[in-house]
Order: structure tokens, then sequence, then C-alpha cells
């Protein structure tokens, strides 16, 4: 099982749309996928059709020992389950403090479903707090969805400087995937600031695939399904497939594989023009 972490300290660039948009792609060639929500906010379970939850969220299992196979709830989606979070979350961040060994309550539970699962998405909250250190300890991967703007790149490195942190005191095991350019606007702002921050930032990681901004995504995320159902012929849905790739490459490079296997399918699928 892989665990994945989406996250960034800015608010509203995109990262639950990744989250679940990625998870989506995944579970379309065949993996079973967790999403995970620990955002107070609860957009990715609200984006995936679950929202209100009067049974056990996220907030029980970190908080209060409920175990995850009581929190985990299908989504009517195939091949994505889904940990909602609940408005209760935002007393974690104070409750965790007073807890011994609080960054690894994540991890304990994953490890109680690891063989239900092999890709685990954790939509992060945004904000460096004992929330995202739960998830970035329990992760093989993080992803950095940033839109390319002047505040959304402070938010990003500031984020980057956490997460590299607790990699070094937490999760030496951690892998800092990279950016992923989102909501980004068919501008000439835009694409010159976002070809500034590759050519200036030369020690992060960026990827080469992008995101553009789309009202496909609006439409998506109010019929509460993810754009390979709502608009899988739609520009941004085929961004989403390329960030996909892409990753799958990076994770198969890091780990000295050849190929990340069940996604043969992904991978060999023809280009869509932009």
């Amino acid at each position: 099982m892989r665990v994945i972490s989406i996250l960034n300290r800015k608010g509203g660039v995109g990262k639950t749309t990744t989250t679940v948009n990625l998870a989506a792609i995944f579970a379309q060639q065949g993996q079973r996928v967790l999403v995970v929500d620990i955002d107070s906010q609860a957009n990715a379970s609200t984006y995936l059709g679950i929202y209100r939850v009067k049974e056990y969220t996220t907030y029980e299992m970190l908080c209060k020992n409920a175990d995850m196979s009581e929190v985990i709830r299908p989504t009517g989606i195939y091949g994505i389950d889904l940990c909602p979070s609940g408005l209760d979350l935002d007393q974690a961040n104070l409750e965790l403090a007073s807890i011994i060994a609080k960054e690894y309550r994540l991890k304990k539970q994953l490890a109680v479903v690891a063989d239900k699962y092999d890709y685990v998405f954790i939509d992060c909250p945004a904000e460096r707090s004992n929330l995202t250190i739960n998830a970035l300890a329990a992760s093989d991967y993080a992803v950095l969805p940033c839109e390319p703007t002047e505040f959304g790149v402070d938010a990003m490195i500031a984020m980057h400087k956490f997460a590299i942190k607790v990699k070094s005191e937490v999760n030496l095991n951690l892998c800092i995937a990279g950016f992923v350019f989102t909501k980004k606007k068919r501008t000439a702002i835009h694409r010159e600031y976002a070809k500034h921050l590759r050519e200036k930032l030369t020690d992060y990681h960026f990827f080469i695939s992008e995101v553009r901004d789309a009202a496909a995504v609006d439409k998506s995320l109010n019929a509460h399904k993810p754009l390979i159902m709502t608009a899988p012929k739609d520009k941004v849905t085929q961004d989403y497939k390329r960030v996909a790739k892409e990753f799958v490459r990076i994770m198969a490079e890091r780990e000295g594989e050849y190929e990340i296997k069940g996604f043969s399918e992904l991978l060999n699928e023809p280009e869509v023009e932009n």
C-alpha cells in the first residue's frame, strides 16, 4: 500500500480537486483506493457525496480511538472508499497535542487496513498542524498543488519547508514528489510566471504536467463525482491524467522499478492534444 499526501498551506489551490481526481484515475486503473479527509472543511468528503456525517469520522479515529474500519464508507464510485471528515475535526489539532506519539496516530490506523487498499490519498488541511504532521508521517509521497501566482508560491515554499522538516524528524521514507501547477489560466501572466518559477526555483521539483482552470471542475464538484465521470473528454480531465502518468513514473523511478504494476493502460493511453 502506498500513501500519498496532497497538501499546500494556501486554500483554494485545487488541493481537494487534485486528491479526488488522482484517486479516481487510479481507481479506474483497477487500484483499490482509499481517500482520507483530514480537513475540517470536509471538502473531499462533500466532493465524493458524503457530508454531514453523524457517525464516526476521522476525528473519532484520530482522537477517540475509533477503529479505521468503523470510519470507512463506500462512496458509490467504483474502487474508492472514504474516511470522511466532520466539523469536530477542527478540535483535533489541540487534542492531538496531549496524546503520546501523536504524530503516528494515522499511520497506526492505516496499518489496520493495509491489506485492503493499494493506494491511500490524504486530503490535508491548508495549515502546518498536528493533522498535517500525521499525514506526512504516514505517507510515502507528498504532492503539492500550487497556483502560478505570487501568493500561491509563497504558501507552497512554506509547506515544502514544513514537509522537509517532518521528513527529517519523523518520516525519513517520505518522498516529496513535487509541485503541480493547478488552476492555470490561459493568460500571459500565468504562463510567464510559471515559466519564471521553473527557471528560478531550481532546487524544487515541478511536474511537467499542469492543470488548467476550467468550468468542468465546478460541474464535477456540484455533481459530487470526479472528472472522469462527469467530463471524461474535457481538457482538464486529460490534464489530470497526465499528472497521474507522471506521478506513476516518479514512483517507479524512486522505487527502482521499470514500471509500477497496474498502470499499463494509463501509461499507454494516447495523448490528447491540448
